[in-house]
């Protein structure tokens, strides 16, 4: 089934004048600014100034800029319900985490409205971890049925993502492990995975060995056997006690360079969606591209953004598609790392990290659906 998205700007000038980088998917279309760029830098680590500060197509006007003490302004999540994912506002304002890849601290920013006009909120506290404060990939939703907050987040050397509860929004405490690398590892001569990361909750039924779950679990995780990393599923029913597949749920194509980040799920009008990262920073590497290296000695992971269609019980992956294409130039270096994606009302929100050294920047685009 095909998706039918209207542009803001002109058509007939989209058409013609779409910069190198961006490669049209099957069923998308996004909004572009004036200069043929799709984002808006909302956030940048103590009011850095990009090389590149983009002016919005609906307004404009450009964005404002967050200075954020974080440096690296990975894995946006904004609060969310569970029943809908849809974001929402607590006292005026909508609630963003995110946190440094580094494992560092778990950060807070607020707006009224989605696309600028954030500020800091303060730091995350942590309570019972196995690692203190010391967190990253946060992922937030709000749970009716319970009145509470859980997040979700890993830190240490990657081996698990931890569950925890909050009333507040600010104070969580650690509620058990989530999903950790063993779970995989046991009596499995096939994988034998090195982490559990970068998971994303939804609640979403599906049937598996005749019975139901109601919340399913996407996450990423490295495969010592291969050096592969793929998607990986998970579900449950009641967001706390989870069954992982001993299977990938999505492998990594050779083009895409043995490596899958960052999985993010969405439904539009009956169609389910599975965005993703492939990752370049090998090829940067072997070409003497790097800015920045990671403690392994590799670049800075990411790449495009591409997404499958998958039907309701997820077990059929769709053909790949390419999203995004993220730019060349020295600011954003090829690279978006840490993407999630919101559908609210009649449009579809991304937030992703970006950077040439860390990621320095979250941008963010729309679409419109008709």
């Amino acid at each position: 089934m095909k998706l039918a998205i209207k542009l803001f700007t002109i058509k007939i000038a989209i058409l013609i004048c779409l910069p190198a980088y961006a490669l049209e998917p099957k069923y998308w279309s996004w909004h572009w600014n004036d200069q043929g760029e799709l984002y808006n830098i909302i956030i940048a680590p103590n009011n850095q100034k990009a090389d590149l500060l983009d002016t919005d197509a609906e307004t404009g006007g450009s964005t404002d800029i967050l200075g954020s003490k974080a440096q690296d302004v990975f894995n946006p999540s904004l609060l969310s319900s569970i029943e809908d994912q849809n974001p929402y506002k607590v006292n005026g304002h909508y609630r963003m985490y995110y946190a440094p890849h580094t494992h560092t601290r778990i950060y807070m920013a607020k707006s009224t409205n989605l696309k600028d006009g954030w500020s800091e909120w303060g730091q995350v506290k942590l309570i019972g971890g196995s690692y203190g404060q010391a967190y990253s990939a946060p992922d937030v939703l709000w749970m009716n049925n319970e009145r509470k907050y859980y997040m979700w987040a890993h830190g240490g050397k990657n081996k698990k993502t931890e569950t925890f509860e909050s009333t507040d929004g600010k104070n969580f405490k650690k509620i058990k492990d989530a999903i950790t690398d063993d779970a995989v590892n046991t009596n499995n001569s096939n994988y034998h995975i090195r982490n559990a990361t970068y998971t994303r909750v939804y609640k979403h039924t599906i049937k598996r060995k005749g019975a139901s779950y109601d919340y399913i679990m996407f996450y990423s995780a490295y495969c010592t056997l291969n050096k592969k990393r793929y998607l990986w599923l998970a579900y449950s029913n009641n967001a706390k006690d989870w069954v992982q597949e001993k299977t990938p749920f999505l492998s990594p194509q050779s083009n895409e360079y043995d490596r899958l980040f960052s999985p993010s799920f969405i439904s539009v009008n009956t169609q389910n969606y599975l965005f993703f990262q492939d990752d370049l920073s090998n090829v940067l590497k072997e070409n003497g591209e790097c800015y920045s290296y990671s403690p392994s000695g590799g670049c800075k992971n990411g790449g495009k953004i591409k997404y499958v269609e998958i039907d309701d019980n997820l077990e059929n992956p769709g053909e790949r598609n390419i999203l995004f294409s993220p730019p060349e130039n020295e600011t954003y270096r090829k690279r978006y790392f840490g993407a999630v994606f919101y559908k609210i009302r009649d449009k579809i929100y991304m937030f992703s990290g970006s950077g040439k050294m860390n990621n320095e920047f979250m941008v963010m685009t729309k679409a419109t659906v008709e």
